[in-house]
């Protein structure tokens, strides 16, 4: 049988969350470490907001898993909360020159996995709306909106093969599950099959012994 799939996301998001703070750990520290270089990628009151900020949302994900009631959208909000806190992290290190960029396609990745295409579609929208506040907000566009241009369109590419890869995956998985089913219910249907024909035996035995007295 199938589990919930209440209990799967939960235990989804759950596994997420602690992923969630891990990564916010290393990256603290690798941004430490690229402060300490010349010149420093981020000052220092940034950093510390940041980090502030990136903790407490990774932290109340975790108390609303353990506490709180969850409610599908959740697998929503926690996506968009994390293409918010990339894009954060993107503003500060240099916009659109910023190495952290690749961090967008994690969160579209290891979401549209999980949850199909409409997630990626989501992510995609989500990083969509983000990345043009960061860039319009760090610096003119004039000079690098080719590439920007190009760099979101293979980002909604990217979400497209993967809600593509996504949707194949779960079809696959329902067909699985429906073979599991089937099968579970044929070994049923073979043991009472087999019962009852032992019981047949045995009545028929029975039957022969009182004859032959």
């Amino acid at each position: 049988m199938t589990s919930d799939p209440d209990i799967s996301e939960r235990r989804s998001e759950w596994n997420k969350a602690m992923m969630r703070l891990f990564v916010v750990i290393l990256l603290f520290v690798v941004v430490v470490y690229l402060n300490s270089r010349t010149p420093p990628v981020m000052s220092r009151q940034r950093l510390v907001l940041l980090a502030g900020v990136s903790g407490c949302v990774a932290l109340g994900f975790v108390a609303w898993l353990k506490w709180g009631r969850y409610h599908p959208a959740f697998k929503f909000m926690t996506a968009a909360a994390d293409v918010a806190l990339i894009s954060l992290l993107v503003h500060s290190t240099g916009a659109h020159s910023s190495f952290f960029f690749p961090l967008y396609f994690i969160v579209l990745i290891s979401n549209g996995i999980r949850y199909g295409a409409a997630m990626s579609v989501f992510v995609a929208l989500a990083f969509n709306v983000a990345y043009v506040l960061v860039l319009t907000s760090a610096a003119p566009l004039s000079a690098t909106l080719p590439h920007e241009g190009v760099k979101i369109l293979a980002f909604y590419l990217a979400a497209f093969y993967v809600g593509y890869l996504a949707t194949r995956f779960q079809r696959l998985r329902h067909e699985v599950d429906g073979y599991v089913e089937t099968i579970a219910q044929l070994r049923e249907e073979l043991k009472r099959c087999h019962t009852e024909r032992n019981e047949k035996s045995r009545c028929a035995e029975g039957d022969a012994s009182l004859r032959s007295e």
